[in-house]
C-alpha cells in the first residue's frame, strides 16, 4: 500500500537525480532515496553501507567488497556492474545545469 512521506529540507530540490544538479536541497532529498557504498558517521569516520569493506590497491585504484544479497526496489540484485554504471554515468549526464565538478571522467571501472 502506497503512502506519502514528508521530509523537511532547506529548499526545493531541482531533481531527484543526484547526478543532474549538485545542490544542498538535492543532496538532502537523495540521501533519503539512495544508498551509497560508504558514508560518514557523526565523528566523520567512514562506515560501510553498500560496501562491506574497501581497500586502496594503488594510488588511483580502490577495491570495494559489496554487501551480498542487497535487492533493488523491484527485487533485482545489486551488483558490481551497477556500481560501475553509476560511476561512469556521473560525468556523462548531459545538459545538467550544475553537474558535480568533483567527478572527472573516470578511468575504466572493472569488476
Amino acid at each position: 500500500m502506497a503512502q506519502n512521506l514528508t521530509i523537511a529540507i532547506g529548499g526545493a530540490p531541482a531533481s531527484p537525480d543526484p547526478h543532474v544538479y549538485n545542490s544542498a536541497p538535492n543532496a538532502s532529498l537523495t540521501q533519503h532515496l539512495f544508498d551509497t557504498l560508504v558514508e560518514r558517521d557523526a565523528p566523520v569516520r567512514l562506515r560501510p553501507m553498500l560496501a562491506e569493506s574497501w581497500r586502496l590497491v594503488e594510488p588511483t585504484i580502490w577495491e570495494f567488497k559489496l554487501r551480498p544479497n542487497v535487492p533493488f526496489q523491484k527485487g533485482n540484485a545489486f551488483t558490481a556492474e551497477d556500481v560501475a554504471f553509476t560511476i561512469g554515468r556521473v560525468p556523462a549526464v548531459r545538459n545538467a545545469p550544475a553537474p558535480s565538478p568533483a567527478w572527472p571522467a573516470p578511468s575504466p571501472v572493472s569488476r
